[in-house]
C-alpha cells in the first residue's frame, strides 16, 4: 500500500514538472514601470499583461512594453487616455483583453493591436463563461465585443462604493463599502 501511494505521488510530481510553467522574477530592471502589480492576465499568444499603479506592462518573454497615460495605439490612430491605476485585466472568449484602469473600461484587440475605450465610470468587472460583465453605479451590464455594445442586466440597491464583482451559474456577488 505504501509503495502504491509513493508511486502515485512520484507520478503526479513528474507530470506536474512536465506541464509546469517556467517562472522567473520580473521587476523594474526588466522594464516593469512600478513594482506594485495589481492585476495579471495571459493573452492568447502567451504574453503576460501586468497592471500596476502606473499603467499596463506587457511581457513577451524577452522585453517589456509599457502603456500609460496618453497612448496612440487606437484603431483610428487617435490619442486615447487610458490612465495609470490598473485594478483588473481580463480576457473573453473572443480573445479580447479588458483593462479596468482609473475607472475606464478599455478593450484591447489582439488582432488589430489597438486599444479602445468602452465605457467610463466603471467600478468593477468580471468574466463569466468567457463573457464580460461590468458595474456602473448601481447597475450590472454585459458587454458584446462583436457588436461593441453593452446590455443592461440588472439594477441593484447598493448604496456604497463597489470594489468587486463575481458571477456564478446562479448568483452575482458584489464587494462594496457602505
Amino acid at each position: 500500500m505504501k509503495k502504491t501511494i509513493l508511486f502515485i505521488l512520484l507520478l503526479l510530481s513528474a507530470l506536474q514538472m512536465l506541464n509546469g510553467q517556467n517562472f522567473r522574477h520580473i521587476g523594474l530592471v526588466d522594464g516593469l514601470v512600478q513594482p506594485s502589480v495589481m492585476a495579471i492576465c495571459r493573452d492568447k499568444i502567451g504574453r503576460m499583461w501586468f497592471g500596476t499603479r502606473e499603467g499596463v506592462n506587457v511581457w513577451d518573454g524577452d522585453m517589456m512594453i509599457s502603456y500609460r497615460g496618453w497612448i496612440k495605439e487606437t484603431a483610428e490612430n487617435d490619442s486615447l487616455w487610458i490612465g495609470s491605476n490598473v485594478t483588473q485585466i481580463l480576457n473573453d472568449k473572443l480573445d479580447y483583453l479588458y483593462i479596468l484602469i482609473d475607472e475606464n473600461f478599455i478593450k484591447y484587440d489582439l488582432q488589430k493591436d489597438c486599444f479602445s475605450k468602452v465605457e467610463s465610470s466603471v467600478r468593477a468587472m468580471t468574466s463569466y463563461q468567457g463573457d464580460i460583465y461590468f458595474m456602473k453605479k448601481d447597475s450590472l451590464f454585459s458587454y458584446d465585443a462583436q457588436e461593441n455594445q453593452k446590455s443592461f442586466v440588472l439594477k441593484t440597491s447598493l448604496n456604497g462604493s463597489l470594489h468587486a464583482l463575481h458571477i456564478t451559474d446562479d448568483l452575482v456577488f458584489f464587494g462594496y463599502e457602505e
